[in-house]
């Protein structure tokens, strides 16, 4: 049976279980790393080896980043929450343009939807009026 694992600590551990169970995982030359064979009868990969290893690899990945973030916080910086999204100056410029037509109904798109879906027309207006303060830089 192939078995393709991206993680390197993910594919350690998948190795290890098939050499725990007597199997011995294999690649050919020029295979890609990630992938893995192991000869063993379905059943036995289906039913204890894969789900075995995504019980233990769950909790490898929750051990591991949970240390990665104290270790970040300790020793690093003390905040540890992820990138603030920031929107490129053209992507803006893009938004802007598609909401000042749709919003002024100068396009015969807009006003085309706008005639046919009256009943979305409070829905309509909440989300030019989100996607205004977004692109004013405002709360999102």
């Amino acid at each position: 049976m192939r078995i393709s694992i991206n993680d390197a600590r993910s594919r350690q551990l998948l190795i290890a279980l098939c050499r725990r169970y007597g199997l011995r995982p294999y690649r050919y030359p020029r295979m890609h790393r990630q992938t893995l064979i192991v000869k063993a009868p379905r059943s036995l990969v289906e039913t204890v080896l894969l789900p075995e290893f995504e019980a233990i690899n769950a909790a490898l990945i929750e051990y591991l980043s949970s240390i990665t973030e104290r270790i970040i916080r300790e020793e690093v910086y003390r905040d540890v929450a992820d990138a603030d999204e920031f929107m490129p100056a053209m992507e803006r410029a893009s938004l802007r343009r598609a909401v000042g037509l749709f919003a002024s109904g100068t396009s015969r798109q807009a006003s085309k939807f706008r005639s046919s879906n009256t009943e979305l027309g409070a829905d309509i207006e909440f989300v030019i009026r989100l996607a205004v303060t977004v692109l004013n830089g405002g709360p999102t």
